[in-house]
């Protein structure tokens, strides 16, 4: 009854054990989720940064119509950035781990191509402006010159603006350095021109002397920010663990799996070693059992074997008391016979061994002849002293073997009566 209350006490604790450890099962954060939730994630960076090229596209060519559609683009991507951040690097995460790096290598890129977007932004609304005015000021100035009778100089502003337009395309072959060369030459030119243009002059040359500078430094940053942060994204997804809290939570989950489970294993064991105890005691006892039983048995068989043979033996004693004196009369013949027998048995030996001894001394190399006579006459007197009636030993021999019989037959008459009556 006490084992058996244990069992049951440790049996309650285990199935509590196992209701707790599945409590904390479900608590866990769930680990895939939060891998969609960061590829979902991943994915709206991917699309921002995707519009935000294709705004970069559009502003080259029209920047003031797509102007604040860039800045809310890049504004997006810093939000998601300081999201993506704040959701996955949490309080605890091993900053030198592999995700951790890979996100700090995309943000660092992003922000790489932001910085870009900026100076993107602010050449290329100094390019727009140089590109939009210079050439309305170039062919105005053509036309005063040619008013003004300097058909070189009206040549020269020609050759300006139309260079001018060929070195804003993307395509062009048209060197910074001989636009650059141009607006000093347009600069030589204010002494030919009247007076007042001098200003326009000088606005002009400042245009085409911008365009050349800006136009290279716009391309360029305008490549590194469609060229930063590719397949960054793929590489950040392919390297995301659970880290921080959630990463101690799946821990701590996993040594109190591995705790229940060899104490589960321990108490299954001990049960099991238990089990096996009872067994043999069980059957230890059987066997004893069994062997109190056969010996009880044994014992009864021997008492009742005693029994029988004690009213055996008592039964034989009454049937030899009740024949006791035919037996002893029997027994007192043949003693008699036997007596009889025996003395003239006696006799007999006596003068077979003188006779022998008298042939072997008469066959020796010297014979005594008075010692034969001796011998002789000593023989001749017990042969006549003996009893020679052999009828009447023969006699007695036969009553002493008849009445030998008799008392034979009639013990075992005697023996074999209780067994019968049984």
């Amino acid at each position: 009854m006490k084992n058996l209350l244990i069992f049951l006490i440790c049996l309650l604790f285990f199935t509590l054990g196992g209701v707790y450890v599945y409590l904390e099962y479900k608590a866990l954060p769930n680990i895939e989720a939060k891998a969609n939730e960061l590829n979902a994630d991943l994915l709206r960076i991917e699309n921002a940064n995707t519009r935000l090229n294709e705004l970069l596209l559009r502003s080259r060519a029209n920047m003031d119509t797509n102007y604040d559609m860039l800045v809310r683009a890049s504004a997006e991507i810093e939000s998601l950035l300081d999201n993506l951040e704040e959701g996955y690097l949490t309080e605890g995460a091993d900053e030198s781990s592999v995700f951790s790096n890979r996100l700090k290598t995309l943000r660092a890129a992003f922000i790489n191509k932001l910085d870009s977007v900026e100076k993107f932004k602010t050449n290329n609304s100094v390019l727009r402006n140089s590109e939009r005015y210079a050439p309305e000021i170039g062919q105005e100035l053509t036309s005063l010159a040619d008013s003004s009778g300097q058909p070189d100089v009206s040549k020269l502003y020609s050759n300006a603006v139309f260079d001018l337009q060929n070195f804003s395309r993307q395509a062009s072959n048209i060197e910074p350095t001989k636009l650059k060369q141009m607006a000093v030459q347009l600069r030589q030119t204010t002494g030919l021109m009247p007076e007042y243009l001098e200003i326009e002059i000088a606005q002009f040359a400042t245009h085409v002397e911008t365009v050349a500078s800006v136009k290279p430094k716009t391309d360029r940053y305008l490549s590194v920010a469609l060229n930063s942060a590719l397949d960054k994204t793929d590489s950040v997804a392919s390297s995301w663990v659970p880290m921080g809290s959630q990463s101690q939570a799946h821990t701590n989950f996993n040594l109190l799996c591995v705790f229940y489970l060899i104490a589960l294993t321990l108490f299954f064991l001990i049960t099991t070693a238990l089990v096996f105890r009872r067994i043999h005691k069980l059957n230890q006892h059987n066997r004893n059992q069994s062997g109190e039983t056969l010996a009880a048995n044994l014992k009864v068989s021997d008492l009742q074997e005693s029994s029988s043979r004690n009213e055996e033996l008592a039964l034989l004693g009454e049937r030899v008391r009740q024949n006791q004196p035919e037996l002893s009369s029997f027994i007192n013949q043949i003693r008699t016979g036997l007596e009889s027998l025996d003395s003239g048995l006696s006799d007999l030996l006596k003068v077979h061994g003188n006779a022998v001894y008298i042939s072997s001394h008469a066959q020796s190399k010297s014979p005594d002849k008075a010692t034969i006579s001796a011998l002789l006459r000593e023989q001749i007197r017990l042969v006549r002293s003996t009893n020679t009636d052999s009828t009447e030993t023969i006699k007695v021999l036969q009553d002493t073997q008849r009445n030998a019989r008799e008392a034979s037959d009639l013990i075992s008459k005697v023996i074999m009566e209780p067994a019968s009556s049984e």
